[in-house]
């Protein structure tokens, strides 16, 4: 089977968890090490090049302790001056 190229909402949702596993300080082998990845394969799920499972995303939700509904909401980044 060939490898399907990642989309738009792939890459949205990988940012989207990167944006809050910051926002939590924890770093990819972290977080990782909770829902028993490697830190390869967050990293891939951050770039959006892999596909998360519906299963994966629950876990990655709950060791953020954010709504899975957050990952599919655009990033929305505010500076203060």
């Amino acid at each position: 089977m060939p490898r399907r190229k990642c989309d738009a909402i792939d890459r949205m949702i990988g940012q989207n968890i990167r944006f809050h596993r910051l926002r939590r300080f924890m770093s990819q082998p972290q977080l990782g090490a909770v829902i028993d990845v490697t830190q390869q394969q967050i990293q891939k799920y951050e770039e959006g090049a892999d596909a998360i499972p519906a299963i994966r995303l629950f876990q990655i939700s709950r060791a953020l302790r954010v709504p899975i509904a957050v990952f599919f909401e655009p990033v929305v980044l505010v500076f203060s001056s």
